[in-house]
């Protein structure tokens, strides 16, 4: 049986991984589109990022858990200091 430990750990990384990347671009590329638009470019956006980050540490051959968080990582924190001057 599992418990919901699991299940919750599941769910916050699925909205995690699929919504803040996005979200960090879309806000400093969009800041005045409406909410629904921004949720919906947000977690387009995610799910290709994801892709892409997954496909170049595949590409070069250090794809595991550990290199896809630090990835993601380094994309969120290129993606703040770019909007912090822009």
């Amino acid at each position: 049986m599992i418990g919901i430990l699991p299940v919750l750990q599941a769910v916050i990384g699925g909205i995690v991984l699929f919504s803040v990347l996005g979200w960090l671009l879309i806000q400093r590329l969009f800041p005045k589109v409406m909410i629904l638009e921004k949720i919906v470019y947000s977690i387009t956006l995610s799910i290709a990022l994801s892709v892409i980050i997954g496909a170049i540490l595949g590409f070069f051959g250090i794809f595991s858990f550990v290199t896809l968080i630090i990835g993601y990582g380094m994309v969120a924190v290129i993606i703040i200091i770019i909007g912090f001057f822009i």
